[in-house]
């Protein structure tokens, strides 16, 4: 008994690892000029995108299966940024209205 519950130690403690750094990851998206910069990362920026404002759009990709969720991206000169992973559905559509205005 006792080695199986090391392993089930060993398992809570690692799953609240992996909570907790997902729970430190940090997504800005700044409205600079002519430009919309994005920056993630765990405790400061890791990943930064810089797009052109005249040619961004908001675009959100839906599944063909209902189950699984929306994507967030935001679209310039062919290249694509994800944004919102950690978001629900309806934080996403939230998000992309309030985007599509400030564009």
């Amino acid at each position: 008994v006792l080695p199986f519950t090391g392993l089930e130690l060993l398992a809570v403690g690692a799953g609240l690892y992996v909570v907790v750094r997902r729970g430190e990851e940090c997504e800005v998206i700044t409205l600079q000029g002519e430009y919309i910069i994005i920056e993630r990362g765990r405790r400061g920026p890791q990943q930064r995108w810089q797009l052109a404002r005249a040619w961004a759009r908001v675009v959100v990709e839906r599944h063909p299966a209902s189950c699984y969720p929306c994507r967030l991206l935001i679209r310039s000169y062919g290249r694509a940024v994800e944004i919102g992973r950690f978001l629900s559905g309806e934080e996403r559509q939230r998000l992309a209205v309030e985007l599509q205005h400030s564009l």
